[in-house]
């Protein structure tokens, strides 16, 4: 639909001003619920609901990769071939393969653990920056004195 007049662009503008407060805030409020715009409700429910699909698409993007990425160091301890017939790397590989499917249930469940100790160590990074430069002050002032 082709918007002509100065009001109408001015409406798109504050239209899309709305939008991007709504990403911004993460979609926490249900954006075709916003009071006066209730004129242009489907429009923002559709462009809600677009947005919270592409963000869980993702979200599960992420997920897989990271589960991918779990996976490698036991895929890379297999060997490329087994003369006694044990499990391949290219056999665990195989998504259909039940080793496959048991690296990635195993995975799944280390997925939590591992993210709650990547998110600790960066709160150790920040504390010991946070440190590091009090003891700086604390040094500078002790050396002023």
């Amino acid at each position: 639909m082709a918007y002509n007049c100065a009001s109408s662009q001015k409406t798109r503008s504050a239209i899309g001003a709305l939008k991007a407060e709504w990403k911004r805030d993460g979609g926490e409020w249900d954006l075709e619920d916003a009071p006066g715009w209730e004129a242009h409700r489907d429009e923002l429910r559709a462009f809600r609901e677009e947005t919270e699909a592409a963000w869980k698409a993702e979200a599960k993007r992420e997920r897989e990769a990271a589960l991918d990425k779990l996976i490698a160091p036991a895929l890379a301890y297999l060997p490329e071939k087994d003369e006694l017939g044990g499990l391949t790397r290219a056999e665990a590989s195989r998504p259909e393969h039940a080793a496959h499917r048991l690296l990635r249930a195993v995975a799944a469940m280390l997925l939590p653990v591992v993210e709650r100790l990547d998110r600790l160590d960066e709160q150790v990074a920040e504390v010991a920056e946070i440190t590091a430069n009090e003891l700086d002050d604390v040094r500078e002032s002790i050396g002023a004195a």
